[in-house]
């Protein structure tokens, strides 16, 4: 009768020990600033973003993007509904000054002036970094 009565003891000790384990916690969300948005860009020569522009594709949040053929570039179209900023750099790379613009319904933002219309960037921009 004692080893029948160990073995339950022993038996009933493991099963309260492994009922009473913490269970894993689960992997945590993603943050929302992770969350990548692609935005159709068009880029001028021209802060009046007129004539052709010399670039039109996408780009991409939480990534640093150099504008094609280095800086001198005054104007920009950026289409989202994202609610993003775009932060345009003097430099490529995303370094120097920086002048910030919140998408403007696909119109034509002169990126070189600040949000209030000040001429900041003597050179144009150069790349773009977009947050949202």
């Amino acid at each position: 009768m004692a080893p029948t009565l160990k073995a339950l003891l022993s038996a009933l000790v493991l099963a309260t020990t492994a009922t009473a384990a913490p269970a894993p916690e689960a992997a945590p969300e993603p943050a929302a600033l992770d969350k990548r948005v692609i935005t159709g860009a068009q880029i001028w020569n021209s802060g009046a973003c007129d004539s052709q522009p010399v670039y039109s594709g996408s780009y991409s949040s939480g990534t640093c993007h150099n504008f094609p053929n280095g800086g001198g570039k005054y104007g920009a179209k950026f289409q989202d509904n994202s609610g993003c900023k775009y932060k345009v750099w003097e430099n490529q790379n995303c370094n120097g000054r920086a002048t910030v613009h919140s998408q403007n319904g696909g119109n034509c933002i002169p990126i070189a002036n600040t949000a209030d219309g000040v001429f900041y960037l003597t050179y144009g921009g150069a790349s773009v970094s977009i947050v949202c």
